[in-house]
């Protein structure tokens, strides 16, 4: 409600051609309709959340590598903790990542942020479309128990529909400046980490089979 509320004032007072990266459509907004102080004050607030935003996402970054380490799908170092419990390793990592994305839109500042924003954009897509096939093997798997707790109407309909536009997106991204890194990019990241999995996999496998012996 909010999301789609603030659009749409936003919309009301700046036309969309207007809207760029290089200042908040907030301020813009509250230029627009005269309110000196205004502008100051949602500066503020932007810069108060974004820094609440990386401080949120320097942890479960840095969770998530330590939790890959302890699972086996990262290196070891990330899995270690100090003595107040803190994984450095993967805190000094996930920092080193969020400081060569500053140093990207220091020096590349026109390009940096579309192109971190489309590769983002791909991972958010590509979990999108696991979720709906897995919804699809799941009903396709328990269609003889008529008993779910929870059933979605109109399947499996909107469930291809749901795939389709999640395609039809996918391949517009092509044809948006600065979107096109979605697939150029994501693509081939995502078959270095099905290969680095299958690689993982194997030696996993072969040094289980190894140790019954």
């Amino acid at each position: 409600l909010f999301y789609v509320g603030g659009i749409t004032l936003l919309v009301g007072l700046i036309p969309w051609t207007r809207v760029g990266i290089d200042a908040s459509p907030f301020v813009r907004a509250f230029q627009a309709v005269g309110l000196p102080a205004a502008p100051s004050v949602m500066n503020f607030v932007v810069l108060t959340a974004a820094l609440s935003s990386a401080n949120t996402n320097l942890y479960l970054t840095s969770r998530m590598l330590f939790s890959l380490s302890r699972g086996g799908y990262a290196p070891a170092g990330l899995g270690r903790l100090t003595r107040r419990g803190i994984p450095l390793g993967a805190l000094l990592l996930s920092s080193a990542g969020m400081a060569g994305a500053v140093l990207a839109q220091k020096f590349f500042p026109g390009q940096a942020y579309l192109y971190m924003i489309g590769a983002a954009f791909f991972g958010g897509l590509y979990v999108w479309i696991m979720i709906l096939v897995t919804h699809l093997a799941f009903r396709r798997a328990h269609r003889a128990n008529q008993r779910l707790a929870t059933f979605m109407p109109a399947f499996p309909a909107l469930t291809w529909l749901g795939l389709v536009g999640l395609g039809v997106v996918s391949v517009c991204t092509l044809f948006v400046p600065g979107l096109h890194v979605t697939l150029l990019g994501g693509l081939p990241w995502l078959g270095l980490l099905s290969l680095a999995y299958w690689g993982w996999h194997r030696r996993r496998r072969q040094s289980a089979s190894g140790s019954d012996r």
